[in-house]
């Protein structure tokens, strides 16, 4: 999985592309989903650990539940 077949990766410039859909369940879903892809790149050296710093970076200032998912998920993989 390269870093631009990440759904939530846009083009080499834009990291954190993503839509809220107006449910807060399908939102952090979704986040989830965004963060096992980040996941398996790093663990499959797909991407370099610094995509991450990247994808922080364009977060909005208020996080919505999929940047709460997305963050969750990374949580959840490093305490596993």
């Amino acid at each position: 999985m390269k870093k631009d077949s990440m759904e939530f990766v846009d083009s080499p410039r834009c990291f954190w592309r993503v839509e809220l859909t107006g449910s807060y369940e399908d939102d952090y879903a979704a986040g989830q989903k965004y963060g096992r892809q980040l996941v398996h790149a790093l663990k499959t050296r797909a991407a370099s650990p610094f995509l991450l710093a990247e994808v922080v970076a364009q977060f909005p200032c208020e996080l919505t539940a999929i940047e709460n998912g997305f963050l969750s998920e990374l949580c959840v993989s490093i305490a596993a």
